[in-house]
């Protein structure tokens, strides 16, 4: 019997966990399209989270005058894009606690949002979707946000 109970522990941790999964080829794309196209940046992971149907990846942006902090998270198998993303910017506007009103923007993916001068501090937040694929994106900076937004949205699948 405790052998039977292993047996079925050791199947149900690798379900969780999957075998040998990589780094989607489209991430590796955004981080050089984000170099190549601004010589002076450089991207660096910070965290990377894979799972069968849950994909997790942030990165930071950094160079003598930008900073952006980049958020990748891709939801395979959901059906229902539109509330999840919506969920999503709920969480959002709490935790920015609601002096900061949200603006529509149309250049990015499905459906998107940017929040600027975030707490009078001129930080700027993107938050968008293109398919399964949802992009958080943060920066003491509108126009590094933007520009940071733009070369992730230029290679997302």
């Amino acid at each position: 019997m405790r052998q039977i109970f292993s047996v079925f522990l050791f199947v149900l941790f690798l379900s969780l966990v999957g075998f040998a999964q990589e780094t989607p080829s489209w991430v590796t794309e955004i981080e050089k399209n984000i170099t190549q196209n601004e010589k002076t940046w450089e991207t660096k992971k910070k965290d990377e989270l894979i799972q069968e149907n849950f994909f997790r990846y942030r990165f930071t942006v950094n160079s003598v005058k930008h900073l952006a902090e980049v958020r990748i998270t891709q939801l395979k198998g959901v059906t229902n894009l539109e509330e999840t993303f919506a969920g999503f910017i709920i969480i959002a506007e709490n935790n920015l606690r609601g002096d900061n009103p949200k603006t529509a923007l149309k250049d990015f993916g499905d459906e998107g949002f940017i929040w600027t001068n975030i707490n009078k501090t001129n930080w700027a937040r993107i938050q968008f979707r293109k398919k399964d694929v949802f992009i958080e994106v943060s920066s003491p900076s509108e126009a590094a946000a933007r520009k940071v937004a733009k070369y992730v949205a230029e290679k997302l699948p």
